[in-house]
């Protein structure tokens, strides 16, 4: 590869990245403005470490995607990013059982200059099949870690139900 073009890969990945600081910081913003009450996962930003689909799927995200993905999870919506493309769902807390309802996921392309990295698509994707009209149960695994798994009471107990895992960025 020449120079200017690994110097423009470079560009764009900052430039990607800037832009994910910046949707995260408007995603905040916008949180805050969602109610006075905080989400029972707490006003952080998850960066998801981990999506297991299934056994054929590698789950543990390589460390060049893991700063790429994250959420913030709040009272009545959860808001992210997948490197160039934004996520957002509405959400409904079940706070006695541990839960949490995921409506539609849309994933929309963020704009401007970023550029996408092939993996941004598929973790949006893979996020989607995790989150979307989902009921998932969340476990809050010491201070800085979140898990939501798939809740589906009818399941076989040998089976193991789709999930993320994600430490606290704050």
């Amino acid at each position: 590869m020449e120079p200017r073009n690994l110097r423009g890969t470079q560009r764009g990945r900052t430039v990607a990245q800037a832009g994910a600081a910046i949707l995260a910081a408007a995603g905040l913003l916008g949180l805050s403005a969602c109610g006075e009450s905080e989400s029972p996962v707490g006003w952080t930003q998850w960066q998801v470490t981990r999506i297991y689909q299934d056994p054929e799927t590698p789950a543990d995200l390589p460390e060049t995607q893991e700063g790429r993905l994250f959420l913030v999870i709040g009272e009545d919506s959860l808001t992210g990013a997948s490197g160039c493309l934004n996520l957002k769902a509405d959400v409904q807390w079940r706070e006695k059982e541990s839960q949490l309802e995921v409506g539609q996921l849309s994933v929309e392309e963020i704009g401007g200059e970023s550029q996408c990295a092939p993996s941004d698509e598929r973790n949006a994707e893979r996020l989607r099949d995790v989150l979307e009209n989902q009921t998932l149960t969340y476990t809050r695994d010491g201070g800085r870690s979140l898990r939501l798994q798939q809740f589906h009471p009818d399941a076989p107990e040998w089976e193991t139900p789709k999930s993320l895992s994600m430490v606290s960025r704050a």
